[in-house]
This record gives structure tokens, sequence and C-alpha cells, in this order.
């Protein structure tokens, strides 16, 4: 399981009620074999999969939202947008039945997953807005992951192609995004933010540096030196 620790902008530092809140459930996968590992044992070539889940807390009534995977290095993490998975229809948010649900936020019509123009590690995942708003919290949406609701209401996956240290962060404080709440006015978010330090030498790492170390121990030996019995 990775560290995943919440990350509010200063705007929404000064207000207790924030409009969404973003949870991620993260997972590395290494994809040949299904075999799950932990971050300190994640590979280069292994998947890291975000399942990520949107609730409106305080029942704001939001009009839009706009949403990012950001912050993330990209010599580290390359995106994998054909395993993403960000909706079951034209709706990013499931009703449970007509008028319920954030499913009145209607995907705008862009693709699926959209650079930033002229950013390199920010990836907008959805863009939807409501003309009379909703104040669902999000509970009732049923998952395109798991086809119940309260579950995930996305799925953002990354290739592991680099193990320096690195950030993803998932929400709508990434530059460019928004939470437009009714009347116009700006909605708070509290964005998930995930960890990935360097990962620690594997024992088999440790035992082959080890090996080297004895190796060169006995070829440094002066010649003629007694050994010992």
């Amino acid at each position: 399981m990775l560290v995943c620790v919440p990350s509010l902008s200063l705007a929404g530092a000064r207000s207790a009620r924030a409009a969404l809140h973003w949870t991620v459930d993260a997972s590395i996968v290494a994809p040949e074999t299904g075999t799950r590992r932990t971050v300190a044992n994640r590979r280069i070539g292994d998947l890291l999969i975000l399942d990520v889940t949107l609730r409106n807390r305080s029942r704001s009534t939001i009009q839009g939202v706009s949403a990012s995977v950001y912050g993330y290095d990209p010599t580290a993490l390359r995106l994998v947008p054909e395993a993403a998975i960000l909706s079951n229809g034209p709706l990013a948010f499931l009703p449970t039945a007509p008028g319920e649900g954030l499913g009145g936020l209607v995907r705008l019509p862009r693709r699926p997953l959209s650079e930033i123009p002229g950013v390199t590690n920010q990836t907008r995942f959805f863009e939807g807005r409501q003309l009379s708003g909703t104040t669902e919290s999000g509970e009732r949406d049923i998952s395109p992951l798991t086809g119940i609701p309260g579950g995930p209401h996305f799925r953002i996956v990354f290739q592991v192609v680099g193990l320096a240290e690195t950030a993803v962060s998932v929400g709508a404080n990434a530059p460019f995004d928004i939470v437009i709440l009714l009347g116009g006015g700006r909605g708070r978010s509290v964005d998930a933010r995930l960890l990935l330090p360097v990962p620690a030498p594997s024992t088999a790492t440790l035992m082959a540096l080890g090996l080297a170390g004895l190796a060169r121990t006995k070829i440094r030996q002066p010649p003629g030196r007694a050994r010992p019995a």
C-alpha cells in the first residue's frame, strides 16, 4: 500500500468546508504475472494503479468540475491511457436513478485523457458540468470499476519507467482545474497525494554487492601473506 496524504490548496486551507474530497487506493502490480508488490519493491515495468473516489461531503451545490492527475516525474512514471477506466457510458459519475448522484455532471466532449499544453506532468481525466447543479455526496454513484454504489469513480494507470522518488496528486487543485459552485463561485478541493520513495535494494542485490566486496578483498590480499587456517 502506498502512502496517501491529503493535499489542500492554500485557498482551501482557509475554509473548513471543502466542496470535493478525493481519495486514492493505490497498488503496484507486475503486468506479466499479476503479482502485487510493495512500493519499496517496485520494479521498472510494473503498473501503478490508482482507483480514485470522489465525495461531496459538504453537500455543496456543484455545477462544474475539471480534475487532473499531476505532479508526477515523467522520468519515473508514464501514463497508460488505454488502461484507464473513466466512465461507463456518457456520464463519469453514474447515478442510481435519474436525477440522483453526481451523474448529473455530464462529461464535456473532449478526449478521455488530455495533456495540458506546455505542462509535462499534468493530465486531465475529467471535465463536466451541470446547469442546475448537484448536491449529491457521490456515495450512491455506481462505480464503473465494481458495478456497485459507493465504489471508485475512476481508475488511472501508470507504468514504472524509472525508480526515482516521485509523488502523484489527484484532484482539482492543479493549474487550469476548478470546482464551480452554484452562482459561479469557486469551490474548495482536498486532493489526494501519493508519495513514492526510492525503492529499497532487494535481497538479491544486497547479496550480490556482498559477494562482490568479498571478491575484491581476496584480490587485494598481499602476495605471500599466510592465509588463516
